[in-house]
């Protein structure tokens, strides 16, 4: 629900979306965003085991300079490393004007 509702909140702030929904593999995804192109990938780590793997295996798949943003209990859990990555986590409704605010 929560990416779903991420989706939303993005299209009605005016953004286009392309939801590829839950368990997407990262290859795809970055097959996808090299496709597309897109101003932001948002991607949910629902879980914390597996999120630091999750993470870095996006960071080496995705075309460089690609914005992500990460929500998620997983992300919440490795906001340092996330942070690391150059990835933005949205833990709460605090984070969300910032990121809306963010297009190319």
């Amino acid at each position: 629900m929560g990416l779903l509702g991420a989706a939303l909140r993005f299209r009605h702030a005016g953004w286009r979306v392309t939801f590829l929904g839950a368990r997407t593999p990262v290859e795809h995804l970055a097959r996808t965003a090299r496709v597309l192109n897109p101003e932001l990938i948002a991607v949910s780590l629902v879980r914390k085991e597996g999120a630091a793997a999750y993470l870095r295996e996006l960071k080496t798949a995705l075309p460089e300079g690609m914005q992500v943003v990460a929500g998620g209990m997983g992300s919440v859990h490795q906001r340092g490393l996330a942070a690391k990555l150059g990835f933005q986590v949205l833990a709460g409704p605090e984070d969300w004007p910032e990121v809306l605010k963010q297009r190319r």
